[in-house]
């Protein structure tokens, strides 16, 4: 892993979430570009994915992101990569992690996530979407491991 990566992913404890100190740390910026650009690629030309949030856990990263189908549903469900560099990825093999309900509030897409730590439990806040982007709430998911 580059000294980069490595600074970028200290581990700073304020109530138990990672976090990098910005009182002690310099500014990230500005963003190079990784010459090897794109570290991770849709399964399929009709998917797209986006929206991705790396944590750093036990010696490897761990990748959410969403992953939008226009043919296969779910439509979006909340998939998982993992690496121990940072850079290439493998799909988990439970992935995707989170997906739709069948009749219920998120039955359309779960999506635009967000997870922390806190002790040892693992929270997970995503947007959930019925039919329409008039029909949404944010829902939790906890787990006790990645």
């Amino acid at each position: 892993m580059s000294p980069d990566l490595d600074r970028f992913f200290r581990d700073a404890e304020s109530a138990g979430i990672r976090f990098i100190d910005p009182a002690t740390d310099p500014p990230l910026g500005p963003a190079l570009k990784y010459d090897r650009n794109p570290i991770h690629l849709a399964p399929a030309p009709t998917a797209h994915i986006c929206h991705p949030q790396v944590v750093r856990e036990g010696g490897r990263f761990w990748m959410f992101y969403v992953h939008y189908d226009e043919v296969r549903p779910p439509n979006a469900c909340l998939e998982l990569a993992t690496s121990t560099d940072g850079l290439e990825w493998e799909v988990h093999p439970e992935s995707p992690v989170l997906t739709p309900s069948t009749d219920a509030w998120d039955a359309w897409r779960t999506s635009y996530h967000s997870i922390v730590k806190v002790g040892d439990t693992f929270y997970l806040y995503y947007t959930g979407i019925r039919e329409t982007f008039h029909d949404y709430g944010i829902g939790l998911a906890t787990s006790r491991d990645l």
